[in-house]
């Protein structure tokens, strides 16, 4: 009863919807309905359909550790993505920035796994197992920070209109300064 108080009208209209579409053959239009209320607001839509986060947080949760260990990674992802300017980022570079946070993390976890399992004696085979998982996180994580350094400078690159006549030439490139 008091979460029923509690509700405001959008809530109560996307509970009910969700009860009718969350069913073995939803009706039509009431998928229709969900699609629309989630394409205008975004926090809607991310909170089962942003693959990244869920990514992100299947990888933090599968990390063994206390609630401190766990809540101090969190802290850090944050701190990466505004470090990286998230909040100011156009949406392409917001998909890079997740990709980058989910590869560092990762790398970092595989790293962990590596020195833990090669600090024995090992076969060379699984050796080289490791090293390859290794070789292959540090190539995703520097894929992922190299794409968006080249992103950041095309978007920023200026661009130059020459009029020439009835001709109009648009240029983006470096411009050098000598």
């Amino acid at each position: 009863m008091a979460n029923e108080l509690t509700q405001t009208d959008g809530e109560k209209e996307l509970a009910a919807l969700l009860k009718r579409v969350n069913t073995d053959k939803p009706k039509p239009e009431d998928v229709k309905a969900l699609r629309e209320l989630l394409s205008k607001d975004d926090s809607l839509w991310r909170v089962a359909g942003d693959m990244g986060m869920t990514a992100l947080e299947k990888l933090i949760s599968s990390i063994k550790g206390t609630a401190l260990v766990k809540e101090s990674i969190w802290c850090g992802v944050g701190k990466l993505r505004d470090n990286l300017g998230y909040q100011t980022a156009s949406g392409i570079e917001r998909t890079l920035i997740d990709q980058i946070v989910l590869s560092h993390l990762h790398l970092h976890l595989v790293d962990m796994q590596y020195t833990e399992a090669t600090s024995g004696n090992l076969y060379r085979e699984l050796r080289d197992s490791w090293e390859h998982r290794l070789s292959a996180a540090q190539r995703r994580y520097l894929r992922a920070v190299e794409t968006l350094a080249r992103v950041r400078r095309l978007l920023h690159l200026p661009t130059v209109q020459v009029n020439i006549g009835a001709q109009q030439v648009n240029v983006a490139g470096d411009v050098k300064r000598g």
